[in-house]
């Protein structure tokens, strides 16, 4: 988005001071959080709903991360997007059933959030192991790879299929490629 239309867009927040705004974060060469975060920067309170095409734990934490009100998902029935519209605007949360299947309980003094998602409980070397085994990688040659025991591998990957609640390597692969983990 040019910079006069971001300069726009937050000018006219400014002005009209919103109660809610919906954002849709598939919408290309667009950086849909970045003006979501200069919106609530301008306009104090703001309740941010963000539409989303696919529940990615990355576009959730980002939301999560903005104390957004709630996510949805483009495939929702318009009354549901109405009742999420609702309830951000009395300041509750509202996350379609496919976003808050990725949620978790958080640790409140630790993120100052009660919620996280799924994909934030995995650890640096479970997201090692992962990327490796979307690259369909064996746990031996995994285990060679990070001078681990085959043991050790195994552990972590039953560990992140726990967390992620994927219990097969086929759809842990689809997770990290759609998650954006799985580059070299």
């Amino acid at each position: 988005m040019p910079s006069d239309d971001v300069t726009e867009v937050l000018r006219t927040a400014e002005s009209v001071k919103p109660q809610v705004v919906v954002m849709d974060t598939d919408v290309p060469g667009f950086r849909v959080f970045q003006m979501a975060e200069d919106i609530a920067r301008v306009v104090d309170p703001i309740s941010l709903l963000f539409l989303t095409s696919v529940a990615r734990d990355g576009y959730i934490d980002e939301a999560l991360r903005l104390r957004a009100g709630g996510m949805v998902t483009t495939t929702s029935e318009p009354n549901e997007v109405t009742a999420a519209i609702d309830s951000i605007a009395k300041r509750q949360r509202y996350f379609s059933p496919d976003v808050a299947s990725r949620l978790v309980a958080g640790d409140r003094r630790r993120t100052g959030n009660s919620l996280r998602t799924r994909g934030s409980t995995i650890s640096t070397r479970e997201h090692q192991v992962l990327r490796l085994i979307a690259h369909g990688m064996s746990k031996r040659s995994i285990a060679e790879r990070l001078g681990l025991s085959v043991k050790t591998i195994d552990n972590h990957a039953t560990s992140i299929m726990n967390k992620l609640d994927i219990h097969d390597r086929v759809n842990l692969a689809r997770y990290a490629f759609r998650e954006g983990l799985a580059e070299p």
